[in-house]
C-alpha cells in the first residue's frame, strides 16, 4: 500500500506528464515551435512595445504566420524594420512564411511583433501570453517574458531569416 505522500507525488507527476503530452500534440499539429520569446520593457507611458522570438518549423510542410493576439494587449501587428539609404523604416507585414525545417527570428532590427496598448503596466519579469495566428486558422500559443534590453531604443540591425 502506498503512503499518502507518495500517492500525491505520483498524481502530480502523472498530471504533469499529461500536460506535457498535450502541449507536444498542440505543437505537432502545426509543426511550429516558439523559443526565446521576450518583450522589450518600456516605461508605462509608452503604448507600444516590441516582441521577439524564434519560430521553428519542425513540421512536414511550410507554414505561414498571418497575425498574432494576446489577452494582455489591445492589438498585435507583424512588423519589420530595415534601413534604406541611411533611413530607418518600419512597416507592417501581412504574411511570414516559414519553410519546412526552417526558422524565422523575430529580433531587434528585423521582424518583430508590435504590441499595442498593454491592458496593464508590465514590469520586468512579468509573463505575457501570445498566440501566433497561422494561415490555416490554427494558433500557436507561447509565453513571453518582459525583459530589459541592452539595445534599448534601437530598431536598427539586419533582418534574420534562415532555413
Amino acid at each position: 500500500m502506498l503512503n499518502l505522500d507518495h500517492s500525491i507525488r505520483l498524481t502530480v507527476l502523472l498530471a504533469f506528464i499529461a500536460l506535457l503530452a498535450s502541449m507536444s500534440f498542440a505543437l505537432a499539429s502545426s509543426g511550429l515551435a516558439v523559443s526565446d520569446a521576450w518583450i522589450r520593457h518600456v516605461p508605462p507611458v509608452m503604448k507600444v512595445q516590441a516582441g521577439y522570438a524564434t519560430v521553428s518549423n519542425k513540421g512536414s510542410a511550410p507554414q505561414a504566420i498571418i497575425g498574432a493576439e494576446s489577452p494582455d494587449f489591445t492589438k498585435i501587428e507583424l512588423h519589420t524594420s530595415r534601413v534604406e539609404n541611411g533611413v530607418a523604416n518600419m512597416e507592417a507585414v501581412k504574411r511570414i512564411e516559414i519553410p519546412q525545417g526552417g526558422k524565422v527570428a523575430f529580433a531587434p532590427g528585423g521582424l518583430h511583433l508590435m504590441l499595442h496598448k498593454p491592458k496593464e503596466a508590465l514590469n520586468v519579469g512579468a509573463s505575457v501570453q501570445i498566440s501566433l495566428i497561422l494561415e490555416t486558422g490554427e494558433k500557436v500559443a507561447f509565453t513571453a517574458q518582459i525583459k530589459k534590453d541592452a539595445m534599448r531604443g534601437s530598431h536598427h540591425g539586419e533582418m534574420k531569416m534562415s532555413n
